[in-house]
């Protein structure tokens, strides 16, 4: 079970070491975070069981996987010590720090292989139990507890610094479960710290003691590596249904905003952006709504309302085809060169709206359906088509 455990965890890591790297490194803190990701995987593959009795068929010394694991996740601690250092310190300082930190953490390392080899061990799953109470093996596994538990409390504060200012919902649930990999992960340090101190006092080891180890640090990288892994997943569901649902609603927009586009090319908006795109189309048909006013015919609004009456529509709806119809009547206008208005500003306006843009977008979409589909609204731009082209048409107001 542990095997397994260690093993998806590093699958998780790694995965989100890759993913992080493909969307790329903006920053210094960015890079060390795909670092450590990467190191907390291959550190949870190098110490998964199968691993370590693979490595020691080949190993120089006994227990040279064990350590080479264990530098890894040194190393990854480290890295979390450079992500925090480049997040709150100018660059300069943090550059220092982080240097600092890198000698520290390889003095670490060295003087964890100094111990494992003066501790003259033989390989061991259950290493702990069996050679736990020898002193350069006590010494061993003090170091390497402390410096772990110094690169969670360090994670800790990390965490707590930005999860509440996270702008996603799903980074913060992330990063929330990462803190609880990361307390988890506390435990685990004091834990062995109560197994090194019963080691000395007394001659028996502590009953389950790799049980228990093995739980905690399971649990701490798992959690860890799910709560870096749940943004990616729900960045990667979300953004095709995202894009999708962008594609239906330019769709839906497109009879309204391509007629208008083609008579007024000028409401275009230069910013193409595909995450605005809907925006920027409701913006523009706003834009011509205002160009056109000055052609908008003054009966459509009862003409309109009259159709719906008879056909029973009532609500909102009737506005819908309101708009739909000034829109529609007022482009036949402008073909023909009719102006209704010498003051735009006399020109009843469109649909206000709420202000809140998807409302907007929303509406124009029920729009636009009338715009392209409503028999009562291509009557209106017929009745209106034909009157600006007769020879009996009112005869323009000239612009003033």
């Amino acid at each position: 079970m542990v095997d397994y455990v260690k093993l998806v965890v590093g699958v998780l890591c790694l995965t989100i070491a890759v993913f992080k790297a493909k969307q790329g490194a903006a920053n210094n803190a960015a890079r060390f975070a795909i670092a450590c990701f990467a190191l907390l995987g291959l550190a949870a593959f190098a110490i998964a069981p199968s691993a370590l009795r693979f490595i020691h068929t080949f190993e120089p010394l006994p227990n040279f996987g064990r350590w080479v694991g264990n530098s890894l996740v040194i190393a990854a601690g480290w890295c979390v010590i450079a992500i925090l250092a480049y997040t709150v310190r100018d660059g300069e300082r943090a550059r220092r720090l982080v240097v600092l930190h890198g000698v520290i953490a390889g003095f670490v390392v060295l003087a964890l292989g100094v111990l494992l080899f003066a501790g003259d061990t033989q390989f061991e799953i259950e290493f702990v139990t069996v050679y736990g109470n020898r002193p350069p093996i006590t010494a061993y596994l003090t170091l390497f507890s402390a410096y772990c538990a110094a690169g969670l409390g360090a994670f800790v504060a990390l965490i707590r610094r930005y999860s509440a200012a996270a702008p996603e919902r799903a980074l913060r649930v992330g990063l929330n479960i990462m803190m609880l990999g990361a307390f988890a992960g506390l435990l685990w340090a004091a834990w062995k710290t109560v197994v090194l101190v019963i080691n000395r006092l007394s001659s028996s080891p502590v009953a389950a003691e790799a049980e228990v180890t093995a739980l905690l640090s399971s649990t701490a990288a798992a959690l860890i590596a799910i709560g870096g892994v749940v943004p990616l997943v729900v960045r990667y569901v979300r953004d095709p249904l995202r894009r999708a649902r962008t594609a239906r609603h330019l769709r839906a927009l497109e009879p309204l905003w391509s007629q208008v586009h083609d008579v007024l090319p000028e409401i275009k908006l230069a910013v193409d952006d595909d995450d605005f795109s809907v925006y920027r189309r409701v913006i523009e048909i706003r834009d011509a709504n205002l160009a056109l006013r000055a052609y908008s015919h003054p009966e459509v609004r009862a003409w309109a309302t009259e159709g719906a009456e008879k056909r029973g529509i009532t609500g909102d709806q009737v506005e819908v085809l309101v708009e739909a119809a000034v829109t529609a009547s007022a482009l036949e206008a402008h073909a023909a060169g009719v102006r209704y208005h010498p003051d735009p500003r006399t020109a009843e306006t469109p649909n206000a709206g709420t202000g809140d843009i998807n409302a907007e977008r929303d509406w124009l979409i029920r729009v636009s359906h009338a715009f392209a589909n409503d028999a009562t609204v291509q009557e209106i731009r017929s009745r209106v088509r034909d009157e600006v082209s007769s020879s009996a048409a009112v005869r323009p107001v000239p612009p003033t």
